[in-house]
């Protein structure tokens, strides 16, 4: 549980604007503007740490123009209040006990409040841990609702050869910490465990060796089976520091509730996954890797590979980069949900075959002027499109059925391009204190939907309308 997740702070709108029959969006702001914030953190000769952040963000309008084109303005983001409150305090040897606290207040809105308490605790000469969190939420608009979340994991890490973990999670329907936090869903339970035999001494033509094997399960608060998958890995560093590994696994028959957005279930086949890898010695001035994926994706295929190589320029100079490219073939997913009025206005489940190439570059570069002022520059270009056909009904979860065309028209095929630069010149005008110079780069756009063309898509990102940001950061570091 990520209770505390800080890109809530300035997100895009939350609300969708109001756009008039016949009228078209003018602008639509891509972030929310940050007023004013504040952050303060410390820690004690005792071992207690602290720290408080709040913050406030504007208010945003979209334009939208009607058929005539009068244009108005939507509220799309009313103004917000940010608190977060942590307090962590170290006890045994080298373990901790932790609380936190958000709250998240929006104009015209009820608060959202979070609270937790957290503990990482070490024993036996750091050999084993226990380790989880407690957390309770109170949010809605239209209805007040209090929900749980847990996690507890108990560890072995310490010992020669063998090593290993189980743990639970669980999380209530009515659990919900995204306004200030990061929580991917609620209203499921999971366990999950793995275990690592290990060998760290050199032998023959290696020096050293790990296989693992790892069993994950999940089902919702109904009882519906939601994962189920088992998989086996390991990996070899070999005298000369290169390193190869790879793994195989299978997902078992579970059943999806999310994917008709909430029109019922719908069964996911088994399927079987691998991956491989091989990786230089990254101890010399150029290393690099490469890795490759493969297997099924619900009732097709998919498979993935990848580069990323590291050169050394100089002892001050690092440059990396990293193409990766995936594609998947025939899988059934999800389109959309629609009336069928001639059968007693019954919503159906449109699914359809989908393909799907994405692509992505990601860059780094970095240079180390003095011990007090460096540069970092991070670039990624990235595209995916998607191509549906073969329009069909969900019948039950099991089943699918024939789709009369005039009940759904609809074009869900996707083209999206986009590239992010980030460049950051920092320097520590004092001992703890810096200063960050940022100039970052967005853009984004799209083109034919459906488009598979891999220079087209490549080109067409160079081609979408960017916004640029310079941004001064200064903070100053001061005992109490």
């Amino acid at each position: 549980m990520d209770l505390f997740y800080s890109r809530r702070i300035g997100r895009p709108p939350s609300r969708s604007a109001r756009v008039p029959t016949g009228g078209r969006l003018l602008d639509n702001p891509p972030a929310t503007d940050i007023v004013g914030a504040a952050k303060l953190t410390g820690r004690t000769q005792r071992g207690t740490t602290l720290g408080l952040i709040s913050a406030i963000t504007a208010r945003e309008f979209a334009a939208v123009a009607d058929s005539n084109d009068v244009r108005t303005q939507n509220l799309v983001e009313p103004r917000a209040v940010y608190n977060v409150f942590r307090l962590k305090q170290d006890v045994l040897k080298n373990s901790s006990i932790g609380l936190i606290a958000t709250h998240a207040t929006r104009t015209g809105e009820f608060p959202a409040t979070v609270g937790g308490v957290d503990w990482n605790l070490n024993f036996v000469n750091n050999m084993y841990n226990l380790s989880g969190q407690v957390a309770a939420s109170r949010a809605g608009q239209s209805t007040r609702a209090t929900g749980m979340g847990t996690e507890i994991r108990f560890s072995k890490f310490g010992g020669k050869h063998i090593s290993g973990s189980v743990g639970y999670e669980g999380y209530s329907r009515q659990f919900r910490a995204n306004d200030l936090g990061f929580v991917r869903r609620s209203h499921f339970h999971s366990l999950n465990g793995w275990i690592n035999l290990r060998g760290n001494d050199p032998w023959r033509f290696t020096r050293r060796r790990n296989v693992n094997l790892n069993i994950n399960t999940r089902w919702n608060t109904r009882g519906a089976k939601l994962n189920q998958n088992v998989n086996f890995n390991g990996n070899v560093q070999y005298t000369n520091y290169w390193f190869t590994g790879g793994g195989f696994g299978r997902s078992f028959s579970t059943q999806d509730d999310r994917e008709t957005g909430g029109n019922g279930l719908v069964r996911i086949p088994d399927s079987y996954f691998g991956w491989f890898f091989v990786e230089s010695d990254f101890r010399r001035r150029a290393s690099g890797e490469a890795f490759s994926d493969f297997g099924q994706e619900r009732d097709g295929k998919n498979f993935g590979t990848g580069i990323f190589a590291r050169f050394q320029l100089a002892s001050n100079i690092q440059v990396q980069f990293g193409p990766n490219y995936n594609i998947t073939r025939n899988v059934t997913r999800s389109v959309a949900n629609v009336v069928d009025s001639a059968n007693g206005n019954a919503n159906r489940a449109v699914f359809g075959k989908l393909d799907t190439d994405n692509f992505s570059l990601v860059t780094r570069a970095s240079i180390t002027f003095t011990k007090d002022l460096s540069f970092q520059l991070y670039n990624q270009l990235f595209f995916a499109y998607g191509d549906y056909r073969s329009f069909k009904a969900l019948t039950s979860p099991t089943t699918f059925g024939p789709l009369m065309p005039e009940l759904y028209t609809g074009n869900p095929d996707f083209n999206s391009r986009s590239m992010n630069v980030n460049a950051v010149l920092r320097w520590e005008y004092r001992p703890g204190s810096k200063l960050f110079l940022v100039w970052s780069q967005a853009r984004s756009g799209s083109g034919t939907p459906g488009d598979g063309s891999f220079g087209r898509n490549l080109r067409g990102i160079f081609d979408a309308p960017g916004e640029n940001v310079l941004l001064l950061k200064v903070n100053y570091w001061w005992n109490i």
